[in-house]
């Protein structure tokens, strides 16, 4: 239904929101993109700088999370998507020197810390406690497999379909 109705729109007004592309990839506006190409509506699109793959997971997944259309099985998905790859892009920065105050620390003991750290701001940001966004990346890594195995049983469960 959201489907149709975005072509719908698209139709009558056009392409309003720009497609967004990293590296000749589109991380957002897949839809878009295929109504457009499908119905030959000129549209824009706008070239994301980011780093890393794992940037561009953490910008998808702040995106998608602003979405009001988001069923909570998504929801804790893409919680636990942004937070693995937030710790990987903070355990690449860390590869400089720590500051003074760490350097004391034991490095396992300094990553559970920066992890900490992590989880607790996804926490905050989303409502819900540093732990629940540990959880949340266990139940995406799960999916993940699960996804690996039988590919369309991951849209099931997180369209809500399934469960």
């Amino acid at each position: 239904n959201e489907y149709n109705q975005l072509e719908a729109n698209i139709l009558e007004d056009g392409c309003r929101d720009p497609i967004s592309i990293w590296r000749g990839i589109i991380i957002d506006g897949h839809h878009r993109y295929r109504i457009c190409h499908e119905h030959s509506i000129p549209f824009s699109y706008s070239v994301m700088a980011f780093d890393s793959r794992d940037e561009v997971k953490v910008w998808i997944c702040r995106n998608q999370l602003g979405r009001r259309n988001l069923t909570e099985e998504a929801r804790k998905y893409l919680i636990g998507v942004q937070y693995e790859a937030e710790k990987q892009i903070g355990f690449r920065s860390r590869q400089l020197p720590p500051p003074l105050y760490e350097r004391s620390q034991h490095p396992l003991e300094l990553q559970e810390k920066l992890s900490r750290r992590t989880s607790v701001r996804i926490g905050q940001e989303n409502n819900i406690s540093h732990s629940t966004v540990e959880k949340y990346a266990s139940y995406s890594k799960a999916l993940d497999e699960i996804g690996k195995k039988e590919p369309e049983m991951l849209p099931k469960i997180l369209s809500g379909r399934l469960f």
